[in-house]
């Protein structure tokens, strides 16, 4: 079928979505077996993710942009015990190599399914689960007695600005892992 037929999905329209995913699955691939070994250390103290934990989290991630967008509940696929607050160092629960790289490809399955819908529409609609989340923090500005006039106004929150959120959290995190990988002599893919 042409493009000019085929409704465009939401890669044909926002392209540097999906490469910037591949692009974070691609640099996740290069995690030894030792990830939990790599982990830099601040010079005035403070908790560093390890290059294994900077991928669970971004795997973590996935599973909760789907949690915001169809509110199925994914506690059980976490590695991360919860935020901890800023001052507080994370705790995750132990994982492989492998069931990190799965939980990412599992994560990503589900981001395509959303990928490959037609973006006309789409990409500024919310799904019935953002609309919840929405009644619910309007709901609750309410009967706090604040004013909710901005919120009103800007509405729902969107598929285009999740998906944004996920791109922009997975770029900082990707960027750090391949970071740390290349200073441990690590090869990982590179954009060029």
């Amino acid at each position: 079928m042409s493009d000019t037929l085929r409704a465009k999905t939401v890669p044909d329209v926002i392209p540097w979505i999906k490469v910037f995913l591949d692009y974070t699955d691609a640099v996740c691939q290069a995690l030894p077996d030792d990830g939990l070994e790599i982990r830099p250390t601040e010079p005035g103290g403070g908790f560093v993710f390890s290059a294994l934990e900077q991928a669970m989290h971004i795997a973590d991630e996935r599973w909760e942009i789907m949690h915001r967008l169809t509110g199925d509940d994914n506690a059980h696929r976490l590695f991360a015990k919860g935020y901890p607050g800023k001052d507080a160092p994370w705790e995750f629960r132990q994982a492989s190599r492998e069931e990190v790289l799965r939980s990412l490809a599992e994560g990503r399955e589900f981001l395509d399914s959303y990928l490959n819908e037609a973006a006309s529409g789409s990409l500024v609609g919310s799904t019935l689960e953002q609309e919840r989340a929405f009644d619910a923090k309007l709901t609750k500005a309410q009967a706090a007695g604040k004013d909710t006039a901005e919120l009103i106004a800007r509405g729902p929150e969107n598929l285009v600005n999740t998906l944004m959120f996920l791109v922009a959290h997975e770029t900082g995190h990707r960027t750090v892992l391949q970071h740390m990988l290349r200073m441990n002599g690590i090869e990982v893919a590179r954009m060029a």
